[in-house]
């Protein structure tokens, strides 16, 4: 049981656009899903032949690996890991229970367990994903929109890190980062009162990545959501 409610968490925080029901967006998409199910479900041949050259740089790093802790508090500690190459253009984020994958402009949301997964173009920051944000290429409106604050500085794996803060009042979460060169090495989310501490354990900066990081795992059925 407590394995079950910290991939719900994982994955709750990780999807979290896509199943609030409190904003106008996230509601279309979802309807969107629901009622294309059965007529967009295709194989992985035909929905993954985009180039993974494309896509949105997101950090000030070449390419890395980064492995991370997760502190659910009571119900325990779980994994996540983060792979990336390009400027983080393409980039991998799994946990024991999900799958995030960006490449070809494209955003991947795998639940490998169910073997289903979604497809959907990547948000350049207008929707608010506490866990997902792209730093970079975060504009002065969405900054104002987001409640977007710097709080000075903290080495992380001795790396100084600028801690920013974002407050979405309309979905009542509360962030803080710890970032490097854009990337998150720590965070800290709260969600319905409930806070998620992420702390990265190792940090391999600007290596060689194996490039089947970013193939999407076999036999998965994927949907494509329209999004734009």
């Amino acid at each position: 049981m407590r394995n079950k409610l910290i991939g719900l968490i994982s994955l709750f925080i990780a999807t979290f656009y896509i199943s609030c029901k409190n904003n106008d967006a996230e509601k279309k998409a979802a309807e969107a899903f629901t009622k294309n199910y059965n007529d967009s479900i295709a194989s992985l041949g035909e929905l993954a032949k985009d180039s993974i050259n494309e896509g949105i740089m997101k950090y000030d790093v070449k390419s890395g690996i980064i492995n991370y802790e997760t502190d659910f508090g009571q119900m325990g500690k779980s994994t996540r890991k983060l792979v990336f190459e390009n400027f983080g253009a393409t980039q991998l984020r799994s946990t024991p229970f999900s799958i995030i994958l960006d490449r070809g402009g494209f955003t991947y949301y795998i639940n490998p367990t169910d073997s289903v997964g979604t497809k959907l173009y990547t948000e350049n920051g207008d929707q608010f994903n506490p866990d997902l944000i792209d730093f970079k290429g975060l504009g002065m409106e969405l900054k104002n929109r987001y409640n977007y604050k710097e709080l000075g500085t903290e080495i992380v794996l001795n790396r100084t890190c600028q801690i920013v803060s974002l407050y979405n009042k309309e979905m009542n979460i509360k962030a803080k980062y710890w970032l490097y060169k854009y990337i998150p090495l720590k965070m800290e989310i709260t969600i319905i009162n409930h806070t998620s501490y992420i702390l990265a354990k190792q940090f391999d900066e600007n290596v060689e990545v194996d490039k089947q990081n970013f193939e999407i795992p076999k036999k998965i059925n994927l949907v494509k959501v329209s999004n734009k």
